[in-house]
C-alpha cells in the first residue's frame, strides 16, 4: 500500500524569556512564518477546536508532498495553528481525509512506529539551529510518540520523554488533534524577539 507524506516548514514567531510571548521580528517575505498567539484562556485538550485561542489563531495549510510527488500540493487538506501561555505551547490540527481510502490505524503503544498510520509529527527547533529539534507525533487514536533529533539529523533519541498531552477526535471530515507541550521540559534560548523553527509532517 502506497503511503503519502506531506510536509510544511515555517518559522515559529514567538519569544521565550521568563514566559513565552509574541515576537515582533518578522522573517523575510520569502520565508513562511506562523505566529503563536497568546492564549488568555488555555484551550481544553479534548480535540474539539472550539477554544477562543483557535478562533484568532494564525492557521496555515500550505502542505506539500514528500512522497510520492515531492513538491506537489498535498492531496488532502491539513491545517495547523500554534498558541501559548506561560506553561505550555499548544498546537491544533485539522485533518481532512482523502476521498475513498482511509488509513488502517494500528499503533496505540507509546513511542511506537506511526509511519503506517494516519498520523502527524510536530518538529520544534527551539534554537533555530536547523541542526536539532524536538518532535511530537500522534495519530487519530491519540497515540503519543516523542523524542529529540540531534547531530545535524544523524541522531534520534527515542528515549527522551516529555509529559505532554494530546487528544484526537475522528469526525465526518477526518480528524482533529490538540497538543499541550510544557515549556519547562524543553530547552530554548532566553531573551526577547526569539524565532523558533517549526515543521509539520502528516502521513496517511
Amino acid at each position: 500500500e502506497m503511503r503519502i507524506y506531506l510536509f510544511f516548514s515555517a518559522w515559529l514567531m514567538c519569544l521565550c524569556a521568563a514566559q513565552i510571548a509574541r515576537s515582533e521580528t518578522v522573517p523575510p517575505d520569502s520565508v513562511m512564518a506562523i505566529r503563536a498567539v497568546h492564549a488568555m484562556d488555555a484551550p481544553v485538550i479534548d480535540g474539539i477546536l472550539d477554544d477562543s485561542c483557535w478562533k484568532t489563531a494564525d492557521w496555515h495549510g500550505d502542505f506539500i508532498q514528500l512522497v510520492p510527488s515531492p513538491g506537489e500540493p498535498a492531496r488532502a487538506g491539513t491545517r495547523a495553528a500554534v498558541a501559548f501561555d506561560e506553561i505550555n505551547i499548544f498546537v491544533a490540527f485539522r485533518f481532512f481525509n482523502p476521498t475513498g481510502r482511509s488509513a488502517d490505524l494500528k499503533i496505540t503503544r507509546r513511542d511506537g512506529d506511526l509511519d503506517q498510520d494516519n498520523a502527524v509529527t510536530l518538529y520544534l527547533d527551539t534554537f533555530h539551529s536547523r541542526r536539532d529539534c524536538y518532535y511530537f507525533s500522534t495519530n487519530s487514536l491519540g497515540t503519543q510518540i516523542d523524542g529529540r533529533i540531534g547531530e545535524d539529523g544523524n541522531a534520534n533519541d527515542k528515549n527522551w520523554d516529555c509529559s505532554w498531552r494530546v487528544k484526537s477526535r475522528e469526525d465526518s471530515l477526518g480528524w482533529t488533534a490538540e497538543m499541550a507541550i510544557p515549556v519547562g521540559e524543553i530547552r530554548f534560548p532566553e531573551g526577547e524577539n526569539r524565532v523558533w523553527g517549526i515543521n509539520f509532517r502528516r502521513n496517511y
